[in-house]
């Protein structure tokens, strides 16, 4: 409660914000964003009906919140698990994979195929998922470093996909 007290006085919006056990630091602008919908009341909603199920299912992994994850084990009385990314299981066959791709007018870029052909754990997983709210510069920043990183990508993103790919492509 004392980051939501923090958030709406009148602060300067880029200041850091240290107080949310597991996560990083975040810019008092963006909770304050984040709550400027009425996510605040679903969130407490969410939270107080979470005491009431039988477990939790996150689409995260342990290794990458799992100081997040131990303080809700803490919090809350049922068994939670990160599950990872979810794949439609349609998508888990190879040929069920390539004719989705077709289907959705993915057959000129087939992913899994390049996928399949890179060695085990060389490829980093990119997704921001449909909640975070990025700009369209930071979105530019990100893809560029990972250009320059020289690692292998896979980035999953809805709207800007091809903006993305326009702005990796370039620099390759």
């Amino acid at each position: 409660m004392e980051l939501l007290k923090c958030v709406f006085k009148k602060i300067d919006d880029q200041s850091l914000e240290h107080y949310i056990p597991g996560l990083t630091s975040v810019r008092l602008s963006d909770v304050r964003y984040m709550f400027s919908f009425g996510t605040l009341e679903c969130a407490f909603g969410a939270i107080s009906r979470s005491r009431k199920a039988q477990c939790l299912l996150f689409t995260s992994f342990y290794e990458i919140e799992s100081k997040a994850i131990d303080l809700l084990r803490e919090e809350l009385p049922c068994p939670i698990f990160a599950i990872g990314p979810c794949i439609p299981y349609m998508l888990l066959d190879r040929e069920s994979r390539n004719n989705a791709a077709s289907q959705n007018g993915c057959a000129t870029a087939n992913y899994f195929t390049w996928l399949d052909s890179q060695p085990g754990s060389s490829i980093l997983y990119v997704s921001l998922g449909s909640f975070l709210s990025v700009s369209t510069s930071q979105l530019d920043e990100l893809a560029l470093g990972l250009v320059a990183s020289k690692i292998k990508f896979l980035w999953v993103a809805r709207d800007d996909s091809s903006r993305i790919q326009e702005t990796v492509e370039t620099q390759v």
